[in-house]
């Protein structure tokens, strides 16, 4: 769209969201007019329903654009905005650094109005405009995150040449129950001192983390980043993470909502967790490695049994979580379960290669390679669907000088299990 528009004044796209802008009516409409000329010689059409025309402000990226310039959203800053006032001393400590005389232990508790007035005046501070920068994709971006016991926190900031910053956007929200009983090392994702040692001072990770550690791990390595632990008493998001509001809440969502019409589910797939944890302590092999991994006492057995030998070998890298095995971060699958798996790999015949391959990425078992190469070369389907081998150049025989000087003899098979 940004190439078919390329040339036309007025014009600002991001991705399907087009905004056409004119200092007059009259040159606003005639910009209007050459866009949609544009776009319908390429075939392209806009929803009047989603569409709004002659607008004195709008909401865009993230700002109210009018006559005046550029706004913060509310929506931004009500993290700041609806923060209630201190109830303790405990509270005030953690985000009233200023009002020390409130903290003095001989005196009494009085969020008097000289308080509320500083409180308000601190709030006011953080979300006025001066402070609140606009996104420049060409500056570092930084990002500060805190978590407390019952909330998080966090501050979305621009780095300038001369070492200074300022705070794009604020975050705040109280964790569920279920999130409230994480350890503080899986709260804090990269706000915690252990956490560098874990993901590195710099972008990447190592090769077996913690299992949901190291599912968070994979979506940051995307990014390119910098970890640095900063003291409580030294982070801005300390804040965000300990303030308690009106209107904070645990619903966040970290993808955009995607509508499904759903119609009918085919051959559902019976097996959760819960199944695999089960079968992983009555499987004779599975439970032992299970033991030996929580103890941590492999005995001499894992080394001459043949079934145990190759848990053995991997026996650092193995890792338990919920009574479930994990090689890295593939489920390993007691016996049981193991020809069904196989049996749902096969069922669209996609090949041996791209069996392996999506076997690879979610679960393991020692002859799970060999399993699939049986499978795959004693399909027909598999067979027929595989890709003829490349076509070797023709090379010329000598002519012969007499007869049975050279004899050629051609192989086919086996095919549906005969020779032809």
């Amino acid at each position: 769209m940004e190439i078919s528009t390329t040339g036309l004044e007025g014009i600002g796209i991001f991705q399907d969201d087009i905004i056409v802008a004119g200092k007059t009516v009259e040159e606003h409409n005639n910009r209007l007019k050459k866009l949609l000329n544009v776009l319908s010689e390429v075939g392209l059409r806009v929803k009047q329903n989603k569409c709004s025309f002659l607008k004195n402000s709008i909401e865009y990226l993230g700002h109210k654009i009018d006559e005046h310039g550029l706004h913060t959203l509310t929506k931004h800053i009500n993290a700041i905005q609806s923060a209630l006032v201190p109830e303790n001393k405990t509270i005030a400590a953690d985000i009233l650094k200023p009002l020390y005389s409130l903290l003095r232990q001989e005196k009494k508790w009085l969020w008097s109005p000289e308080c509320d007035q500083a409180y308000n005046n601190i709030k006011k501070m953080l979300i006025s405009s001066p402070v609140l920068a606009h996104y420049d994709q060409k500056l570092p971006i930084k990002l500060t995150v805190d978590s407390s016991s019952y909330a998080l926190g966090a501050i979305i900031s621009h780095t300038y040449p001369d070492h200074s910053e300022r705070p794009i956007a604020y975050a705040s929200r109280v964790l569920s129950n279920s999130e409230c009983k994480f350890p503080q090392i899986e709260k804090e994702v990269t706000d915690h001192k252990p956490l560098i040692h874990i993901f590195g001072e710099k972008k990447g990770i190592p090769i077996y983390a913690a299992n949901r550690l190291q599912r968070w791990a994979y979506v940051l390595s995307s990014f390119d980043f910098e970890i640095k632990y900063i003291k409580s008493e030294g982070n801005t998001a300390d804040f965000l993470s300990r303030i308690k509001t009106n209107q904070c809440n645990n619903n966040i969502n970290e993808y955009d909502d995607a509508h499904i019409n759903f119609i009918h589910e085919q051959s559902p797939f019976p097996l959760d967790w819960h199944k695999i944890k089960i079968e992983t302590k009555r499987d004779p092999i599975t439970s032992r490695v299970l033991h030996a991994t929580k103890t941590g006492s492999w005995s001499n057995d894992f080394s001459i049994n043949s079934e145990l030998n190759s848990y053995n070998t991997r026996k650092i890298e193995i890792t338990a979580e919920q009574d479930c095995l994990f090689w890295g971060y593939r489920v390993i699958i007691p016996t049981k379960f193991r020809k069904s798996i196989l049996t749902e790999l096969h069922s669209c015949h996609i090949g041996m290669s791209s069996m392996k391959s999506i076997a690879r990425s979610y679960f393991w078992w020692p002859s799970i390679d060999k399993e699939i190469e049986d499978m795959a070369r004693n399909c027909n389907e598999c067979i027929n669907a595989r890709p003829n081998p490349p076509k070797s150049v023709l090379t010329p025989w000598k002519w012969p000088q007499r007869q049975w000087t050279r004899v050629h003899c051609d192989f086919l098979g086996p095919y549906k299990n005969k020779h032809s």
